[in-house]
């Protein structure tokens, strides 16, 4: 069947985190954190937000910004306090800001926006991200978002991909069925879930190294290369 539509993940492969490629480091980290920032990117850190991870969950259902919001805001004073860092009142609320509400905090790939135009041509396009409300709100302001037929959120869905729920949310919002759709994701294990609902599948690794056994893209020149080899 002929490939119509193209279901794209967003973190690596349509944006990247503003530092060290974590998405828990905030935006503006230096100015906020003052002297703890160096405490950044250490093994402290990571194993700080490991163990708070289940705060800030991605595969449950989260009703908007607003709840989002109080739920970052107690995954980052408890963070804090497994650091042992003494934050205000003020700086736990400019760190919750700037974590929820700050675009800059997805750097966009820059030949994302130029590739969608191309691709939208002949091809829906629809986005599946694991990943909270405010993703929805940050991506929809900007110019890419011309091209989306669809968008889905695992926390607007509650439950994360490879569970066959988000692939089939995603072909419902665009109205096509999963054989008719290319599905690019940086993670094996959401690509083979897409092959299990009957999806076409590539990776994504912008950096390079080794991947799944499957097709592999560097950029969205490539995605847009296999698009085409159907013609």
């Amino acid at each position: 069947m002929r490939t119509t539509s193209l279901i794209l993940d967003a973190g690596g492969v349509m944006v990247r985190p503003a530092h060290f490629n974590d998405w828990n480091v905030p935006t503006e980290y230096e100015a906020l954190l003052g002297d703890h920032a160096r405490d950044i990117p250490g093994a402290a850190w990571k194993e700080a937000c490991r163990a708070e991870a289940p705060v800030l969950r991605e595969d449950v259902l989260v009703h908007g910004i607003a709840e989002e919001a109080l739920l970052r805001r107690q995954f980052l004073a408890n963070v804090a306090r497994r650091m042992g860092w003494a934050l205000t009142e003020s700086q736990l609320d400019a760190l919750n800001w700037d974590f929820t509400w700050n675009p800059a905090r997805y750097h966009w790939y820059a030949d994302v926006e130029a590739a969608l135009a191309h691709i939208h041509k002949d091809h829906r396009i629809g986005v599946l991200s694991d990943a909270m409300p405010s993703f929805r709100e940050f991506a929809m302001q900007r110019p890419e978002a011309r091209y989306f037929d669809a968008m889905v959120v695992s926390t607007e869905i509650g439950t994360c991909k490879p569970d066959p729920r988000m692939y089939a949310a995603i072909c419902e919002a665009l109205n096509v069925s999963p054989e008719e759709c290319l599905f690019v994701d940086d993670r094996e294990c959401n690509l083979r879930g897409a092959l299990n609902v009957g999806m076409r599948a590539a990776q994504m690794l912008r950096d390079g190294g080794d991947g799944w056994d499957g097709p592999i893209v560097h950029d969205f020149s490539e995605i847009i290369r296999l698009l085409e080899e159907e013609h």
